[in-house]
């Protein structure tokens, strides 16, 4: 079974999209000005973290719909699709 995003997560995530999408245009900006290394490296930084902090969502989303539901984990698909989404978190195995 394919699992979607409950709608907290949702508006949750789309405003957190706004808020990087307008991050990215300064980013883009500072760019053709252009800006000191430090600062865009910087703003760079702080974009990363933002879509670190809507990945981590997104799981928590997945795995709490498992949490609720264990029988789905028996699907093996799906068991692979989770472990391959969380190893950046759990670093290699």
């Amino acid at each position: 079974m394919i699992r979607t995003l409950d709608e907290a997560t949702t508006k949750s995530l789309q405003h957190s999209l706004s808020r990087l999408h307008g991050q990215i245009g300064g980013i883009r900006r500072m760019i053709e000005e252009p800006r000191p290394c430090i600062e865009l490296v910087q703003q760079l930084r702080a974009a990363q973290a933002a879509t670190r902090q809507m990945r981590v969502a997104v799981l928590r989303s997945l795995v709490e719909s498992h949490l609720a539901n264990p029988q789905a984990l028996q699907q093996a698909e799906e068991l692979e699709a989770i472990r391959l989404a969380l190893q950046p978190f759990l670093g290699k195995s």
